[in-house]
């Protein structure tokens, strides 16, 4: 019975430990929220907004729409040629694009994007940007890798709940680019050269070859499944600019980008509506809890040919290009890079072995950390240590705490970013047990390099938040519920690395600091340091007190 009720409303309950009453009071209390309210009023509008407008059918697009005639009934044609109209609609035009890095920051960059099966042709044209119009004489054309693959698409769709489905095939595009100069911007159009089916112009960056100064944008947990939210995410996107005085040159992303990773229609909404955005800059993405989801062909479906992939893939996977160490990718992936000054490590925080990062990937961890040069090092990962919300008391977060807190601190690593918990917190410096460290004032939001951890998380772009809760066993020097979208700002100089977070009012249209007064633990006026201290103190005092009772 619970396969049966699993399969038809496309949900799997864990209990958790909880008896079901107790499960369904909580779960109405995280789930049952203003962004549930909205999303199934955005999901009636769009309803109502496609009977209206839409002259495109769902569905799969190659499959012809019969009409029988009867005797004596009067019709119309026509002998013109139908006009070739491309969009990324009727799957001509590249849909679903995701610019990463490649093996090489500064000299490689890869593509994928999806279209109708029909599209044979992959390809690129690029060439180093010269500030005149795109000529496609002045291109290298470089073709890529097509594959057609089974996808599954909802065919009642009312977001949180996909009632049927049908398995689609499409085709998946994938280049690499190599031999790129470092430090270079250019120009590029993608999709099939044969057909004339290009994208609009857009540019991408390669990284500097030294240490030169950059900016990133730092995203979390957009977990939309309208094309609304997606829509005013784009909005917020076209905003960011403001606070950037370089302008970004690639985004982090926390994960959970879609709330269902087995609808292609929520990654439709999340790459294609702000597709002038992602486009122009490359994405590096840990992947999420709602991420974690493979195909599986429903039972109707008969693929085409023999070539089409039909294995149990990861659709996040899938709807990226990462250049990653050879690993088990069925929960997500894990993978690393340098930019500039500045090693970057990806955790995949599904790959979970008794409540801890599964062997290999802790084991490539330590082989990661040890072997970066760079003299900054940021962990990225979904699912957080030190977070102030409902997911801090989850049995798989706190054997992550208990895991990497005394790794992180030993192999020098100064930040790590989180998501998960839709709240927003800045923790002390962390020790390896987890203490906060005393360190010296060096500015408003330097970041050190040589002493303690420091643990932001980044709260939701989205519009589902999470009630803030206390947990003595995470020591936070500034957090908060939101009410508002928030993202963060990585800088570097050249010499040091800086960290400011943001919040985006709805109301206004405006974007704020959060903790406007800097890092309490590095922050510049001596009397704060003090204060920052005996903070430390009263925690360290308060966890000694607690383990003590506990024996």
């Amino acid at each position: 019975m619970r396969e049966k009720v699993i399969g038809f409303i496309g949900l799997d309950f864990d209990l958790n430990g909880l008896t079901f009453t107790d499960f369904l009071s909580q779960a109405v209390k995280d789930y049952i929220t203003d962004s549930l309210y909205t999303g199934l009023g955005n999901i009636g509008a769009d309803i109502l907004y496609s009977f209206a407008v839409d002259t495109f059918p769902e569905g799969r697009p190659e499959q012809l729409n019969l009409i029988t005639f009867e005797e004596g009934d009067e019709f119309t044609f026509t002998t013109e040629e139908v006009p070739d109209n491309p969009t990324i609609e009727n799957g001509k035009l590249p849909g679903m694009l995701a610019v990463n890095f490649g093996d090489d920051p500064k000299t490689a960059k890869n593509f994928v994007y999806f279209t109708d099966s029909r599209i044979e042709d992959t390809a690129i044209a690029y060439y180093p940007f010269d500030n005149k119009p795109f000529d496609i004489a002045k291109a290298t054309v470089k073709s890529g890798d097509t594959e057609i693959y089974a996808m599954r698409r909802p065919l009642i769709d009312v977001g949180l709940l996909a009632v049927t489905k049908t398995t689609i095939e499409k085709a998946r595009h994938t280049i690499s680019l190599t031999g790129l100069q470092p430090g270079t911007t250019y120009y590029y159009r993608i999709g099939s050269v044969e057909d004339g089916y290009l994208s609009p112009v857009y540019t991408f960056k390669t990284a500097p070859a030294d240490n030169a100064p950059f900016e990133a944008l730092l995203i979390s947990d957009l977990q939309g499944y309208t094309a609304a939210e997606y829509r005013q995410a784009a909005k917020i996107l076209a905003s960011v600019n403001k606070v950037f005085d370089l302008g970004y040159d690639f985004v982090i992303d926390m994960g959970d980008s879609v709330d269902s990773s087995s609808n292609i229609k929520q990654y439709g909404y999340y790459l294609d509506i702000p597709q002038a955005i992602w486009a122009n800059t490359t994405m590096v993405s840990t992947t999420g809890n709602h991420e974690t989801k493979v195909f599986e062909p429903t039972d109707d479906y008969v693929p085409s040919s023999s070539e089409v992939v039909t294995s149990a893939y990861n659709y996040m996977v899938a709807h990226h290009n990462f250049s990653y160490p050879s690993q088990d990718t069925s929960t997500g992936v894990y993978y690393s890079f340098d930019y500039s000054g500045v090693h970057f490590t990806v955790l995949n925080t599904n790959d979970i072995e008794d409540n801890k990062l599964g062997e290999a990937q802790y084991n490539w961890l330590i082989a990661d950390l040890e072997g970066a040069d760079k003299e900054y090092k940021v962990v990225i990962m979904h699912k957080g240590p030190y977070t102030k919300g409902s997911h801090s008391y989850d049995a798989d977060v706190e054997g992550l705490r208990a895991q990497l807190t005394p790794v992180f601190p030993q192999y020098g690593v100064s930040l790590v970013l989180q998501g998960h918990d839709h709240t927003y917190t800045e923790s002390y410096y962390l020790d390896e047990e987890g203490k906060p460290v005393n360190l010296p004032a060096t500015g408003k939001q330097k970041l050190t390099k040589d002493k303690g951890t420091l643990y932001i998380n980044l709260g939701t772009l989205g519009n589902k938040y999470y009630d803030y809760k206390d947990n003595e066993d995470v020591p936070v020097a500034y957090g908060k519920g939101l009410a508002n979208p928030t993202f963060g700002k990585l800088y570097f100089d050249g010499k040091d690395l800086y960290y400011q977070g943001y919040e985006y009012d709805l109301a206004s249209d405006t974007i704020k600091e959060l903790n406007p007064y800097g890092l309490l633990t590095n922050i510049i006026v001596a009397g704060a340091v003090v204060v920052t201290v005996l903070a430390a103190g009263a925690f360290v005092i308060l966890r000694e007190i607690k383990i003590k009772r506990a024996k």
